[in-house]
């Protein structure tokens, strides 16, 4: 009987060594090829799903940001830029919140609130003239929940 108690306390280790190996490799590795498809939906998904902060991800994301023809795409790569970059991305985010679609502004609130810090001041001073209500809402709503204690 102890004999298998044993064999199940190693096996569990095991289990629980590799699963910590695989999150731990999932972060670090290069960007998905899906990335630089040709098809926009292919490229939305591989962005949805981007968990890796390899400097190749963020230079892929970067000219999806500015560049990209789709405007839903533009979005969430402003958002995965300021949730997995945040303060390394705030240069390119900044120009991001000037954009003149609302949905990129929106993305890029989304993606800095998802790290569950404060608002930067360059932010709410680069939103202290929006006209968007979603913009404004979704803003004073992040401001709201770090006021309370």
């Amino acid at each position: 009987m102890r004999v298998v108690l044993w064999i199940g306390v190693g096996v569990l280790c095991a289990t629980v060594v590799l699963f910590s190996l695989h999150l731990y490799l999932r972060g670090s590795g290069p960007p998905p090829t899906q990335l630089f498809s040709d098809d926009a939906l292919t490229r939305l998904l591989a962005v949805a799903n981007l968990h890796t902060t390899s400097p190749d991800a963020y230079k892929a994301l970067l000219v999806m940001a500015f560049e990209d023809g789709v405007e839903l795409l533009r979005a969430e790569a402003a958002e995965r830029l300021g949730y997995l970059w945040g303060e390394e991305a705030y240069a390119a985010l900044r120009r991001l919140v000037r954009a003149p679609s609302p949905l990129v502004r929106c993305a890029v609130i989304a993606g800095l609130s998802a790290r569950k810090e404060p608002p930067p001041k360059w932010l709410k001073d680069a939103l202290k003239d929006e006209k968007d209500p979603m913009v404004k809402g979704l803003y004073s709503f992040w401001e709201k929940r770090f006021a309370t204690p």
